[in-house]
C-alpha cells in the first residue's frame, strides 16, 4: 500500500511538472504577444502591459514590477525569465493549495489524490459564448485565468496568508499570538498586498468578522486586538500603491462605494 501510495504521488508530481512546463510556454507567448494585432489576438494577456509599464514607463505598482525589472536585466532583456518565474509560481500554487486541503481535511498527511485535487483546483475556465461577449479575452473574467501576473502571484501569496490565518485563530483563543507568529502573518499580508491590493480589501472586513464572532464568544479582546493588528502594515503598502497605482496623475483612486456598479 505504502509503495502504490508513493508511486500515485510521484506520478501526480509528473502531472504539475508537465502543468508547468506548459505555463512556462502559455507565458512566454503571452510575454511576446503583439496587442495591436486585430482581434482574436493569440496569447492575448495583460503580462505584455505590465512589462510595459515597468520596463519602458518605470511605473513601479506593485512588488513584481522588481522581479521582472531584475529577471530583464539577469535576462539580457529577454522575457524567458518572467515567464520561468510565473510558471514557477503557478507550479508552487498547487502544493500551497494541497496545504490549505489537507488543513482542513480529516488527515494532514498529503497522499496522491489530495495532490490531484489541488492539481485540479488549478483548473477554472469560463465557457465563451459569443452572444454574451465578442472577445475572448476582455469578454471573460474568472478566478484562475492565466491572464494576469499579479493575480497570479497573489493567488500563490494569499493561498499560504488563509493557511496561516486557519491556523492561527484555531489555538489564538486559548494560548494567543506569539510575536514570531505575529511577524510571520504581518510579513505574509505585506507581500499579498504588495503583490495586488485587492487582497487586503477583500481579506481584512471577512477577518475583521470572524473576530467580531470570535470577542461575542468570549475571546478575550486583547488576544483580537494583537491578532488583528497583524493587518495594519498591510495599510502602510495600500497607502503606497493608492499613490502610484491611483495618484494625481491618473484621475483614479480607492474609495469605498457600496452598491456602486
Amino acid at each position: 500500500m505504502k509503495k502504490r501510495e508513493n508511486l500515485g504521488r510521484m506520478g501526480i508530481h509528473f502531472l504539475v511538472l508537465l502543468y508547468t512546463l506548459a505555463c512556462f510556454w502559455l507565458f512566454y507567448q503571452q510575454s511576446i504577444a503583439d496587442l495591436s494585432l486585430p482581434d482574436p489576438i493569440p496569447y492575448q494577456s495583460d503580462l505584455p502591459l505590465h512589462l510595459s509599464m515597468v520596463l519602458k514607463d518605470g511605473w513601479y505598482y506593485s512588488f513584481t514590477a522588481f522581479v521582472y525589472k531584475a529577471l530583464d536585466i539577469i535576462c539580457f532583456h529577454n522575457t524567458y525569465g518572467v515567464a520561468l518565474f510565473l510558471a514557477l509560481v503557478a507550479g508552487a500554487s498547487v502544493y500551497a493549495t494541497e496545504s490549505l486541503l489537507c488543513h482542513f481535511g480529516k488527515s494532514q498527511s498529503p497522499t496522491w489524490y489530495t495532490l490531484f485535487l489541488a492539481l485540479s483546483l488549478n483548473f477554472v475556465m469560463p465557457c465563451y459564448v459569443s452572444r454574451v461577449g465578442k472577445f475572448r479575452y476582455v469578454s471573460y473574467q474568472a478566478g484562475n485565468l492565466w491572464h494576469n501576473s499579479t493575480y497570479l502571484c497573489m493567488r500563490l501569496v494569499g493561498t499560504l496568508t488563509l493557511l496561516w490565518y486557519f491556523r492561527l485563530s484555531r489555538d489564538y483563543g486559548e494560548k494567543g499570538i506569539s510575536l514570531k507568529q505575529w511577524i510571520g502573518f504581518a510579513l505574509l499580508n505585506i507581500l499579498c498586498t504588495g503583490v495586488k491590493p485587492s487582497f487586503l480589501l477583500v481579506f481584512s472586513p471577512i477577518m475583521g468578522v470572524f473576530l467580531l464572532w470570535d470577542w461575542i464568544h468570549g475571546v478575550a479582546f486583547r488576544k483580537i486586538f494583537a491578532f488583528g493588528a497583524a493587518l495594519l502594515p498591510s495599510g502602510l503598502v495600500l497607502l503606497w500603491q493608492n499613490a502610484v497605482l491611483f495618484g494625481k496623475d491618473t484621475g483614479n483612486g480607492i474609495a469605498l462605494k457600496p452598491w456602486f456598479s
